[in-house]
């Protein structure tokens, strides 16, 4: 066998003790792997003191998990490549380690292998800072993420280079757009403006100003701009910060409230480079982590600047619900101390009632869903209405591990919209009266309400009245007209549905149960639901929760149901049109909306608050009024459409009116409503019981007496007959089944 070599050439003694003393292990062995030379270092390394480990094979020193991997790479190197690196993650008692080793190989002038040295170093404190910066970056991109304003970042240039997903839901431009520099939002009064404002933010100062944006299709937005400048150690401006806030909504509802916000976009970019040498590479080593621990510093900073500065309420919860971070301006919205909040839980701020709805969404945010909802809360003795989302905080592997939210305090704006909401004292009749006080005493629970009522006669306004005098008055109302929705889009409308579920369905789209999330959703018309959503329906009501069309991920919602109807659910069960379980489900508390003919007296305030609406929409300074003889003329009226028709009589009167009072002769009434017909209603009944007539079957009697007056004196028109009885045409059509009538 060949004798090893000398370890290494040429032999001077000053550069083998350097090599003897290098702190990394260093060894050389030929390509069969018998060792010519290792340091001090490799030897205390693999705890071999003896100089025996000379000749012996490199290859005795690999686990076998590595073998393979070894030999390959020894086989890959080449004389026009002759140095290989290497990085390995390695599982110690001690913890995981990272290390990295190299391979380089000596060749003969014809090209031959004759030798190879290695060199290995433990990198694990640069991989840690590496893994640590990573992480910041991650918590501080989800931060931004979730922020619903436009974010816009410009290079000292003035190019975009960066553009947030709540800039492209506020103007509909798509990120590519703004990139390319291609779009034009700027309405050309307020470019003066605009450019005053781009020189002072690319001269370093902070600029905050009102102007209006042009969305994609036209639209003009009232937005409010926030500027500030990035800059490096070296005070040098790196990049411009640009955030739009859409205040449209609150400019409408109340010009002098003035909302400002500081919100910063800031992201960190990662420099590694590759070192060469051994001692070259230790030194670029050290100075790669210390770098990455200052931009670790400078992103934690930043973060805290973001956190600390944000107008919009912010605050962090670990697992169990627990308050640790709180901004200032959520201490100042709520009106309390760090104290009274850090290291406590929704229950001993706000109490038992308010922390259960908040803990119910935040357990859905700890299962991985993205909540937001309006509520109310009340603490040190104030009550404000919030609009928050709450996002997952996710560990490096993905699970959630706290809860990061950011309201936004709408109490004003609530209060605003609550204001213009029609009040309900106006209503004179005894029948309001008692309805009224149902729904109040329906507006303290939580239960399914089903509103019952002929067409027309107000159904969605008391789902409304209900709604804001219940403990959801802070959240959402939505309602929808189960008749007009057509069942092919009336699954989508209501549970939403991912994309690609349907022909058209390019994006994912949020239902209305979604959306009345913390709030109340009305059904009217429920019974025309089909059987199918009545089943999906049925399963949500049991449940909270239900699946998008095309979707596999269950969606949980708290949300209260109204369902409303004009048909007999009764009879329709009977007859097999609607669902038994899902009308016991809803029928909890049930609820008569008295017609409008039940309440005559209530038409001079529904009349006046429906002409005040009705001139608002016709653009009239002043709505007109109705003389005696107009009030008298809407009095004697039986009204079969309820107050839908009686909206139709005035908004007529209101178009060809051009006085300030309406008379009766502007009154365009139907036929025969001059007089009541109350004798035409007047259907006389005699029942006598005896032994063998039984109470039942006298009902039965009275009914069949009663239905053929009514067909005899329509002459056989089942719709007209049904309005003189004042039911339903399917009830009618039922009973004219059940008691055989010809």
């Amino acid at each position: 066998m060949k004798e090893p070599e000398t370890a290494l050439e040429p032999p001077d003694s000053r550069y083998r003790s350097i090599v003897e003393d290098h702190p990394n292990p260093i060894c050389r062995f030929l390509p069969d792997g018998t060792l010519t030379f290792v340091n001090r270092a490799f030897r205390e390394y693999f705890d071999r003191e003896d100089d025996h480990v000379i000749g012996s094979s490199i290859f005795e020193f690999i686990g076998e998990e590595r073998l393979l991997q070894v030999r390959e790479r020894l086989a890959a190197l080449r004389p026009d490549q002759p140095v290989l690196t290497h990085e390995q993650e390695v599982f110690t008692p001690g913890g995981t380690q990272w290390r990295q080793w190299t391979l380089k190989g000596i060749f003969d002038p014809q090209g031959r292998l004759r030798e190879i040295q290695s060199v290995w170093r433990d990198i694990t404190d640069r991989k840690l800072a590496e893994m640590d910066l990573l992480k910041s970056q991650q918590r501080y991109r989800k931060l931004i993420t979730s922020i619903p304003d436009g974010v816009v970042a410009y290079d000292p240039q003035g190019e975009a280079t960066y553009v947030n997903d709540g800039f492209v839901h506020l103007y509909g431009w798509t990120q590519e757009d703004l990139l390319s520099g291609t779009i034009d939002f700027v309405p050309s009064e307020e470019v003066e403006r605009t450019l005053e404002a781009w020189q002072k933010t690319f001269g370093g100062e902070k600029v905050s100003f009102e102007t209006k944006r042009r969305t994609k299709t036209g639209g003009i937005l009232d937005i409010q701009l926030r500027t500030a400048s990035l800059r490096d150690r070296h005070g040098h401006i790196t990049e411009n910060i640009v955030i739009h806030r859409d205040i449209t909504e609150m400019k409408r509802a109340q010009e002098e409230l003035q909302r400002a916000h500081d919100e910063l976009e800031l992201r960190v970019t990662e420099r590694t480079a590759e070192l060469s040498r051994a001692n070259e590479q230790l030194r670029r080593e050290i100075m790669e982590r210390k770098h990455a621990e200052g931009k670790l510093r400078e992103s934690e900073e930043r973060l805290r600047t973001v956190f600390e500065t944000a107008q919009d309420c912010i605050f962090l919860k670990n697992r169990n619900l627990v308050y640790t971070h709180v901004n200032p301006a959520f201490l100042k919205a709520l009106e309390l101390r760090d104290m009274d909040v850090i290291g406590k839980t929704d229950e001993s701020i706000f109490g038992p009632h308010e922390a259960a709805y908040i803990n119910d969404l935040e357990s859905r945010v700890l299962t991985g869903e993205i909540v937001g909802a309006t509520y109310n809360v009340s603490a040190g003795g104030m009550a404000k209405t919030l609009n928050c989302i709450r996002v997952p905080i996710r560990n490096h592997s993905g699970e959630p591990i706290g809860i990061c939210g950011i309201a936004r305090d709408v109490t004003e704006q609530k209060a605003l919209e609550r204001r213009c909401v029609r009040t309900a004292a106006g209503y004179r009749s005894g029948a309001m009266e008692v309805t009224l006080n149902q729904l109040r005493v329906a507006a303290e629970s939580e239960s399914i309400v089903l509103l019952l009522g002929e067409s027309g006669s107000g159904k969605d306004y008391l789902a409304q009245y209900l709604h804001d005098h219940s403990g959801r008055a802070g959240g959402p109302f939505f309602g929808i007209n189960c008749a007009a929705l057509a069942a092919s889009v009336a699954e989508s409308e209501l549970f939403g549905h991912e994309p690609g579920s349907f022909t058209g369905s390019r994006g994912r789209k949020r239902g209305l149960l979604e959306m009345a999330e913390g709030g109340t959703l009305l059904l009217n018309e429920i019974g025309e639901l089909s059987q199918e959503l009545q089943g999906k329906l049925l399963t949500f009501l049991d449940t909270q929760s239900f699946t998008r069309v095309g979707g596999e991920k269950t969606v949980r919602v708290n949300a209260r149901i109204v369902a409303a109807t004009n048909r007999d659910l009764e009879t329709e069960v009977a007859g097999g049109t609607f669902r038994e379980d899902l009308y016991y489900r809803l029928n909890v508390l049930s609820i008569r909306v008295p017609p409008l003919r039940e309440r005559l007296e209530d038409i001079p305030f529904l009349a006046e608050d429906l002409l005040a609406t009705l001139a608002n929409k016709l653009g009239l300074h002043a709505p007109p009024s109705l003389d005696t003889s107009a009030l008298e003329s809407l009095g004697r009226y039986r009204w079969p459409g309820n107050v839908r028709e009686l909206r139709n009589i005035l908004e007529r009167a209101l178009i060809s009116c051009r006085a300030p009072i309406i008379t009766s002769d502007d009154l365009v009434m139907p036929k025969g409503s001059a007089e009541k017909p109350t004798d035409d209603r007047e259907i006389p009944v005699s029942v006598t019981l005896s032994d063998k007539l039984k109470m039942n079957e006298a009902l039965d009697e009275a009914k069949r007496i009663m239905i053929e007056t009514a067909l005899k004196r329509r002459r056989g028109n089942v719709s007209s007959a049904a309005r003189l009885l004042g039911i339903s045409r399917d009830s009618l059509r039922y009973h004219i089944k059940v008691l055989r009538i010809p």
